[in-house]
């Protein structure tokens, strides 16, 4: 088992270093130079009267008076008010996302580009006056496709007494497709839909409606996630292993239809919400209100520190609660399984921690669940946590946005190389009943852009069965090919 995730993790090293091998220069005058070699890169004139320029060029001079005047060159902007000098500066992101000015709140710690305030949504030079009728509605699309490999051995294939059976299984994890559209400045919607190996029918994850006509404040109508779990609300596609923690996925509320108030100001982002959290006979449903407060004391180009807390209140009417996970491994069986619970309501809590400096990152959140069982049945608790860390070999940083962490962008030809560690705990045991167990996990991430990504995740578990006492331990090798535009 061990030789074939040293081969695996060997195979991708390979992979790295021929790509690396094969990129072309990034400094050349022929290729574009990247916006973050640009900036310091000015012992060199790049762009000369003399020198074709690359692509399309618009040119505008302003304030001829004072010899100023710039050039919009496919995303640099250059500046000149002496004829031997030039700075190039940048002037909008490479992923087309809306960024705020340097100054502003969405700075995330690091060098965020300023948005593009002269020219409208088609590239033209904006006559500052209200073109809404021209711009909206907008339609964006998005895919995702993730491929799975897992191999695994021990409780993972569901014979507690025979550790040297080996399991694999290959899987279409995810596939999603989501719609985003603007009727105007103030209206917003999504719908994502997503398709998963082994089921017939799709899945609808988000279905909802954005109002944000109001100053500091969001409304949001429909079905979305509730605000709760660090891990949980950053999106598939931007965490650091394949499968989040045993905790997050245990006590994470997840997709839920209701309405949501969120906002942010200055360091602080909250969010509060009523949602249905589940249907029972009678054909009545049941609701939850969920909050979550994050506060970001250091927010600067060198660092992040981000704390939260958040909880939810849960009406379960006597339906049954019980945590069943597969510990981290998603082909595998179900090894971590609390005790069931006839519950009338269940609290939730969980505090986050994080911290980025430069290419390293930590990251921890403890998470506990009380369930109030209905007349006479005994009242439950559980609990678990999370402890993972992360260093980019590259020099990339983990990219940080109003309490959540986005997408990672290599800043060289190469791709970016992401080396990570995770210890995780789950106690789902009570009154000498369920279980406990313990996840240690090391992994790699390959960047190949900021589109596609390779992952490999070697996971230890070891069980522990509260009624026996008795221990059993398991390994996987985990793999993924993720693609997202």
């Amino acid at each position: 088992m061990l030789k074939k995730g040293l081969f695996c993790i060997s195979f991708l090293t390979f992979m790295i270093a021929f790509a690396m091998s094969s990129s072309q220069p990034v400094f050349s005058e022929e290729t574009f130079m990247p916006v973050w070699a640009a900036t310091n890169y000015e012992d060199r004139t790049i762009f000369s009267e003399q020198t074709p320029m690359p692509l399309s060029v618009a040119t505008k001079y302003e304030n001829k008076q004072r010899g100023l005047f710039s050039r919009q060159i496919e995303g640099i902007v250059e500046h000149e008010s002496m004829p031997h000098r030039r700075m190039i500066t940048p002037c909008v992101d490479y992923d087309n996302e809306k960024m705020e000015d340097k100054t502003g709140d969405d700075r995330g710690g690091r060098e965020f580009l300023p948005a593009r305030h002269n020219e409208n949504s088609q590239g033209e030079p904006s006559t500052g006056k209200n073109e809404d009728g021209g711009k909206y509605p907008k339609l964006e699309l998005g895919f995702v496709i993730m491929w799975d490999y897992d191999q695994f051995n021990g409780l993972h294939t569901g014979l507690k007494h025979r550790e040297y059976r080996v399991g694999s299984e290959t899987e279409l994890r995810r596939a999603c497709i989501d719609i985003n559209g603007e009727i105007d400045r103030r209206w917003h919607a999504e719908f994502e839909v997503s398709f998963e190996d082994g089921t017939d029918k799709a899945e609808v994850n988000d279905a909802f409606i954005n109002f944000t006509g109001w100053e500091e404040i969001t409304i949001t109508i429909g079905k979305t996630k509730e605000p709760f779990c660090l891990e949980e609300l950053t999106s598939s596609k931007h965490i650091s292993f394949i499968e989040r923690s045993m905790a997050a996925s245990a006590f994470s509320p997840g997709h839920s239809p209701g309405l949501e108030l969120s906002g942010y100001k200055g360091d602080f982002t909250w969010a509060i919400g009523a949602f249905e959290s589940g249907k029972i006979e009678n054909r009545r449903d049941t609701y939850a209100l969920t909050g979550r407060l994050t506060f970001t004391p250091l927010n600067d180009n060198r660092q992040v520190l981000h704390t939260g807390i958040a909880g939810s209140l849960r009406d379960l009417g006597g339906e049954e609660y019980q945590i069943e996970e597969r510990a981290e491994v998603h082909t595998a069986e179900e090894i971590v399984a609390g005790v069931s619970v006839p519950a009338d309501d269940v609290h939730l809590m969980c505090v986050e921690l994080a911290w980025v400096y430069g290419p390293f990152s930590l990251q921890s959140e403890y998470m506990n669940t009380k369930i109030k069982a209905v007349s006479r049945s005994p009242d439950v608790e559980y609990s678990g946590y999370y402890v993972q860390g992360g260093y980019f070999l590259t020099g990339e940083s983990r990219q940080y946005k109003r309490g959540v962490f986005g997408r990672v962008k290599p800043v060289a030809g190469y791709g970016a190389v992401e080396l990570v560690s995770r210890y995780s705990f789950i106690d789902a045991g009570s009154d000498n009943r369920g279980v406990e167990a313990g996840n240690l996990a090391l992994g790699m991430n390959y960047y190949i852009n900021k589109n596609v990504r390779l992952m490999v995740d070697y996971i230890e578990t070891e069980l522990k069965d509260c009624i026996s006492k008795g221990k059993g331990k398991a390994e996987a090798i985990s793999s993924r090919i993720q693609c997202d535009f």
